[in-house]
């Protein structure tokens, strides 16, 4: 055998040995997402389906009207968002919702409201409003300028004196609690859940895997309850209340889709 051919035989041997490598380590990655393909997501299917059958509608005591709708999300006005209102709006018609307020950074020190998007499309409403960068969403509900250089506390008592919302996000960092005109705060948010430990790589797997199939139990993966957050929220409503909210954080700033 000719020293070439040894060499080529060589090489042979060692890309196989790559490739069987590389397969074996794709093989175990995407195990877990195969997994929950073809045993866990059917099963909790099958479940799920079974609590339906047994579910009752309760008796309704007192005649209430119940909105369902979003706070906490981002439009094109973001400088890391690109939704426009014709992406939006189908969306949020198809998800039944009655109302939107948009939390759109400022551009400037000085904050023009109304602006944006703002008022009644399709028979939803949208409201305008402003997350800082210190964790501080505000919804104005009239024309009003912001002078954020003012600060946060004289930010919220403006925007409450004048009938408007004044609302904590991103709530697993530090905020002045003890302000006493805040109305709201997080309870729980995604992006927040999502910076609390679980790995990015795993989660795009098992989207690429289940997301056109089972996309609802691949969100249901980001899912970690926020107990520091519910704790702090429970101590707080001792002394006062202060309304809990889910966020969903939404930007549209990915070129790729589910």
């Amino acid at each position: 055998m000719t020293l070439t051919k040894k060499i080529v035989k060589i090489c042979l041997k060692i890309l196989s040995g790559l490739f069987i490598l590389l397969f074996a380590g794709v093989l175990i990655f995407t195990s877990s997402s195969c997994t929950k393909r073809w045993i866990k997501y059917p099963r909790l299917e099958n479940q799920r389906a079974e609590i339906w059958t047994k579910y009752q509608q309760a008796e309704k005591i007192i005649e209430l009207n119940e909105y369902k709708g979003i706070l906490h999300a981002h439009t094109n006005w973001s400088h890391d968002s690109r939704g426009t209102i014709e992406e939006i709006l189908p969306a949020a018609k198809q998800a039944k919702l009655d109302f939107l307020f948009f939390s759109d950074h400022p551009h400037g020190e000085l904050d023009s409201f109304p602006r944006s998007l703002h008022g009644v499309y399709s028979e939803i409403v949208i409201v305008s409003g402003t997350e800082s960068s210190k964790g501080l969403m505000v919804c104005p509900m009239d024309t009003l300028v912001l002078d954020w250089s003012k600060g946060q506390d004289s930010i919220i008592k403006q925007v409450v004196d004048g009938g408007g919302l004044a609302l904590y996000v991103h709530t697993e960092k530090p905020h002045d609690w003890d302000n006493p005109n805040y109305q709201a705060m997080e309870i729980y948010n995604i992006h927040t859940d999502m910076l609390d430990g679980e790995k990015l790589l795993p989660l795009i797997v098992n989207f690429a895997i289940n997301g056109k199939k089972y996309k609802h139990w691949c969100f249901r993966e980001l899912y970690d309850e926020q107990t520091a957050i519910l704790a702090n929220w429970d101590s707080l409503n001792m002394s006062r209340k202060i309304v809990g909210m889910a966020a969903p954080d939404a930007h549209n700033n990915l070129s790729t889709h589910v």
